[in-house]
């Protein structure tokens, strides 16, 4: 998309197919415990808020990644990788919200 060899945290907009993947995201995290949803208990986190939820993460910004040679989301990949078996709430976002590209 034009964003090859990018060193910033892309949006969900300049990603083919990122908000798409994105509604996906808010929909499973609602609808089975994850951190957006409203039943999130960060104590006692659900099976998907432990394991699907920081695999799916991962497996977006991996891709994102490889796609476009962006060593910055290669680093929120491996940040959100960290968190499985554990849960995304758990993540010390080192590249969260950082070096966000504005459109």
């Amino acid at each position: 998309m034009g964003n090859s060899g990018s060193s910033e945290i892309l949006t969900d907009s300049q990603v083919a197919g990122g908000t798409q993947r994105r509604q996906l995201d808010h929909y499973l995290s609602h609808k089975f415990d994850g951190k957006l949803s409203e039943n999130f208990n960060p104590e006692n986190p659900s099976f998907y808020a432990k394991w699907g939820e920081p695999t799916l993460h991962a497996a977006e910004h991996t891709w994102r990644a490889a796609s476009t040679r962006n060593g910055a989301e290669l680093a929120r990949a491996m940040d959100e990788m960290k968190t499985i078996g554990k849960g995304l709430h758990t993540n010390e976002g080192l590249y969260q919200g950082k070096q966000v590209k504005k459109v």
